[in-house]
């Protein structure tokens, strides 16, 4: 009876778990303008042209101080000065103008990346073979300590699994909020400083972090549905072999959101990007 108890608890944790990260994986593959039915994105849309329009005048100013920063000294300026001159002028033109539709174009090639890198399959995970002998195995003395045991591993697997599903609400409003300020950041092109360079380092950075965040999951299950436990080799007592083996799907999920939520550190310190 207390084993069945136990089990319960332990396949209830890891129903939702699964659950969740198949929530998140399909989520995740989505661009923001059909996430959450597009309600997110619609505001947005609404917003840019305000932004647009204030960008534009920001846009004008930026091309007149990139202008009389190249010719400061009439004597050393050449020919290539006034083309780097139109050269950002006209790019910078250009990504205010179709920046919505450069950002959703970049969006939807990292939605379709974690398509081809993921699959629910590989995200799935239970409770091993292993863990469920090792429960049988003990005493019900024992097993009463389990249950308890039990009883906060579900809770911590609830817990665990719906801080994956705020990292995913927390991306994708991140997302959407740094759309309007693009166009800002192109506006400042013109003048040759670094404002956009570092806004679209800070874009990939979080459009990558999705597939982060899909590997570590996938890493995550593999790692759990391998059976590979310290326990092994150091005792052979069930009730150890349990508790040992109980902690680690407790701390493999603990250790996955951590990851999760430092996903985009990952991304900008791989790439070698500085923000």
């Amino acid at each position: 009876m207390f084993e069945d108890v136990i089990i319960f608890c332990l396949e209830s944790g890891y129903e939702v778990w699964n659950l969740i990260v198949n929530y998140v994986y399909l989520q995740l593959g989505q661009s923001p303008d059909t996430f959450a039915g597009g309600s997110l994105w619609s505001i947005i849309a609404g917003v840019l042209p305000i932004f647009a329009g204030v960008a534009g005048t920001l846009y004008a100013f930026m091309v007149l101080l990139g202008f009389f920063k190249e010719i400061t000294d009439a004597r050393q300026v050449q020919v290539w000065d006034y083309v780097k001159i139109f050269a950002k002028a006209a790019i910078g033109n250009v990504l205010i103008l179709n920046f919505s539709n450069i950002a959703l174009q970049l969006f939807r090639s990292g939605g379709a990346l974690i398509g081809l890198v993921g699959t629910p399959q590989a995200l799935h995970t239970s409770l091993s073979d292993a863990t469920r002998e090792a429960i049988s195995d003990t005493g019900w003395g024992w097993q009463i300590l389990l249950i308890l045991l039990a009883v906060v591993m579900l809770v911590v697997m609830v817990v665990t699994a719906f801080g994956l599903l705020f990292v995913l609400y927390e991306r994708f409003i991140k997302l959407v909020l740094i759309v309007p300020l693009g166009i800002f950041a192109c506006a400042c092109l013109p003048m040759g400083m670094n404002i956009t360079g570092q806004y679209f380092k800070n874009l990939i950075s979080l459009i990558l972090e999705g597939v982060v965040i899909v590997l570590a999951l996938m890493l995550a299950a593999a790692l759990a549905n391998s059976g590979f436990s310290v326990a092994d080799g150091l005792t052979e007592n069930a009730m150890l072999q349990a508790v040992g083996r109980m902690f680690e799907a407790c701390f493999m999920m603990i250790m996955t959101l951590g990851i999760v939520k430092g996903a985009q550190n990952i991304t900008v310190r791989s790439l070698g990007f500085s923000l």
